[in-house]
């Protein structure tokens, strides 16, 4: 029970993280008063940068393990949210909006994708795959499916345009929480799986 407590908050993190950073085109166009065209070029880069990290990231993953390489990136997210959000409102430069999505985009792959895979090495292989659908479908329905809802609730609630990076922050640390108390599941720190 206890790994599926932790499962489902590290899929809640990692779904709420993609779903807000996924935001980023309203919050260009809402926040920063950006038009509609430099604005979803935000999600180009962000889409851009996925296409490169994650298999960065999977790769590091396998060589060093998935807890370092996920922790490793929730410190960095935590760090580096709020003053990201800060610099793209105060300035309000495209250069800076997408330099920020590249950034937090890059980050993550280092996030998600060591996420995902320790989600998935976690659950017993009888049960893997439904478990997974399951686990994922409820954190990305519930946590993911109602970010952009929240954030844009919070942001009109507050009149923050920080608020998309708070919600995110306390999401990042929720998972980074999880991470840690998980045990390590890549094959480099743990041994090879019985019958390779």
């Amino acid at each position: 029970m206890r790994v599926i407590v932790l499962v489902l908050l590290l899929m809640t993190a990692a779904t709420t993280y993609l779903y807000g950073l996924d935001y980023i085109t309203t919050y260009a166009q809402d926040s920063l008063h950006m038009t509609p065209t430099l604005a979803f070029g935000a999600t180009v880069v962000i889409g851009l940068c996925a296409v490169v990290a994650d298999p960065v990231s999977g790769l590091l993953s396998d060589r060093i393990g998935r807890r370092p390489v996920m922790l490793g990136a929730v410190v960095i997210l935590v760090l580096l949210l709020v003053p990201a959000y800060m610099g793209m409102t105060e300035l309000r430069s495209v250069s800076v909006v997408y330099g920020a999505s590249a950034i937090l985009a890059v980050l993550q792959a280092f996030l998600t994708t060591p996420a995902l895979v320790t989600v998935t090495e976690s659950l017993p292989k009888a049960v893997r795959s439904g478990s997974l659908a399951t686990i994922y479908a409820v954190a990305a329905a519930v946590s993911g499916g109602s970010t952009q809802f929240a954030i844009k609730g919070l942001t009109d609630l507050t009149g923050s345009p920080l608020a998309p990076a708070w919600y995110m922050t306390g999401a990042v640390l929720i998972g980074g929480i999880a991470m840690a108390l998980m045990k390590e599941t890549a094959p480099v720190k743990v041994g090879p799986a019985p019958g390779h």
